[in-house]
């Protein structure tokens, strides 16, 4: 029997993708043909041409990735397969209104118009979390079930860091505060570098902010780089020496597994002040390695982080402050939060991850079956 995947835009490195490439894996062991069609991949050895898939002589299961307005599901209407829509989500196109992001802007638009399109075309809606899953309960009735990014957070952890960058990382004085993700209005950067200033002038006066991830350039070397220079903090871009790790912000850009293993080892704390996120890679890395984590309560990450850290709300900056002032500062806070976040990411375990997975494919066979016995 066939499983087949299709997407809009398929790259082998962001959550999409992997969650794809595990899938596909995880289908093939069990005796599935599986391929994966894209109307764009960076990684065409792991792909095939999106058209191809229209000439296959079976049609059984597709599993669509639904993260972004895409003319993909008018393709899709149509076909003659049990449809599962493997639910992302989409970011509200409200935080791409700037010039540096039309295109983000309208893409996103797009995407969540088309939910209602997607939603009555599918047979079954798998949602990678309970707050993406919301979306969809409220326009329709599909059979729908959650299952967690399918990844193996486990082999980022037994990476051996890379060597040079954790020399550099070591040797930066202060606190050392952690963030991975792109570099974009959602995840809130420049709450980030508000926060930094605080945490230097009522904390730690050496403190350091780490934020991992590609950016967007002119959004970032304008925009944040302004804002630094308001807020008396010295900023670098793609960090190359010894200096550039020194400064109080750094955005190092896309890394290797290798460098963001160095990352999250050599950092003091992990701290999310995003608006929105449908899940939370970056978390459950967090937590995988025991770094001790605190939060913004936005809805998609205080369901992934649970008891695994601190949820806090940033627009209360006093008390904010006096959660990351007792993490920075206590010792024993810290090896706490560490202890929580490492029991919290068992629910992300490969074991765990493999479950949900078997259940998925458990559901599918059953709908399937009772869909193609009613077309007879």
């Amino acid at each position: 029997m066939r499983i087949d995947q299709i997407l809009p835009s398929f790259s082998a490195h962001d959550g999409v993708g992997t969650d794809t490439l595990h899938i596909q894996e995880l289908l093939q062991k069990q005796g599935y043909t599986s391929d994966i069609f894209a109307l764009k991949s960076t990684s065409p050895h792991h792909t095939r041409k999106f058209e191809e898939y229209f000439s296959l002589p079976e049609k059984k299961i597709l599993i669509y990735h639904f993260s972004i307005g895409s003319r993909v599901p008018y393709y899709l209407w149509d076909v003659p397969a049990f449809k599962i829509t493997r639910y992302h989500n989409i970011t509200p196109e409200h935080f791409f209104v700037s010039d540096f992001f039309q295109d983000a802007y309208y893409r996103c638009l797009e995407g969540r118009n088309q939910i209602g399109l997607v939603n009555t075309m599918s047979n079954l809606i798998c949602s990678v979390s309970h707050f993406n899953a919301s979306d969809f309960e409220q326009i329709g009735t599909r059979p729908s079930l959650v299952m967690p990014i399918v990844r193996q957070y486990e082999t980022l952890v037994g990476l051996k860091p890379c060597s040079t960058t954790t020399q550099a990382l070591n040797s930066v004085k202060g606190t050392k505060i952690l963030f991975v993700g792109r570099g974009v209005p959602n995840k809130s950067p420049q709450d980030l570098l508000l926060y930094l200033k605080l945490c230097r002038d009522f904390v730690d006066p050496a403190a350091k902010l780490w934020y991992v991830g590609g950016y967007h350039q002119g959004f970032c070397e304008t925009r944040l780089m302004h804002l630094a220079k308001d807020l008396g903090l010295s900023i670098s871009f793609l960090p190359k020496n010894k200096s550039d790790f020194e400064k109080d912000v750094h955005f190092s850009g896309g890394v290797s597994d290798e460098v963001l293993a160095a990352y999250y080892r050599s950092a003091d704390l992990f701290l999310s002040l995003s608006d929105h996120e449908g899940f939370g890679i970056p978390l459950v890395e967090a937590m995988t390695f025991g770094l001790p984590v605190v939060a913004h309560k936005a809805p998609g990450v205080a369901e992934t982080l649970q008891h695994g850290g601190i949820l806090i709300d940033k627009h209360h900056p006093i008390q904010a402050m006096e959660v990351l002032r007792d993490v920075i500062q206590n010792d024993l806070e810290r090896v706490r939060l560490g202890k929580c976040a490492s029991e919290r990411a068992q629910a992300f375990a490969w074991p765990a991850i493999k479950e949900h997975f078997d259940r998925f494919l458990s559901k599918t066979i059953e709908l399937e079956a009772l869909v193609d016995n009613r077309i007879k």
